[in-house]
Parts: C-alpha cells; structure tokens; sequence
C-alpha cells in the first residue's frame, strides 16, 4: 500500500515536530499579512464608515441614493483633511 496517503501519513508520523514548527511559521506569516492588510487601509472609525460607504455603492441600483453617498463620501473627505 504505497499511496500519496500512505506517504503523508507515515511522515508526519516521523517528522512530528518538523511539521509542527512549518505550520506555527505559516499561521504567523499568514496573521501578519491580515494584520498590515489592515493597516494599510486604517483601522479607526473614519477609515472603516468610508469602506461601508464604498460597499454600499456596490450594490446600489438608484440614482438618487448613488448621489447621496457620493456626497456623503466627499464631505467626509473634505473634512478629514482639514
């Protein structure tokens, strides 16, 4: 019985620690990817109130309600510049 099963199961069964040192290291990169994807975009309120506005745009199908969050945005922005 030589499947890619057979062949998995036997060396992880002999390189226990090995593989366990490999998956601490990638859950580590993979935690500190999440963690400078969010603070590239900002992570206090103005930042996340502009992403819920920018997803609602996604999926608005009326004009009017469209113009309205646009302005809403853009009076944001003016006024977290200044």
């Amino acid at each position: 019985m030589n499947t890619l099963y057979a062949k998995i199961s036997t060396g992880w069964k002999n390189h226990f620690v090995g593989y366990s040192e490999l998956a601490i290291i990638l859950s580590t990169c993979l935690g500190s990817i999440a963690v400078m994807l969010t603070m590239m975009d900002g992570n206090g309120f103005p930042q996340m109130w502009k992403k819920d506005k920018l997803e609602m745009i996604k999926n608005i199908t009326d004009k009017d309600e469209y113009e309205k969050i646009i302005k809403d945005i853009l009076v944001f922005n003016i006024f977290s510049k200044m």
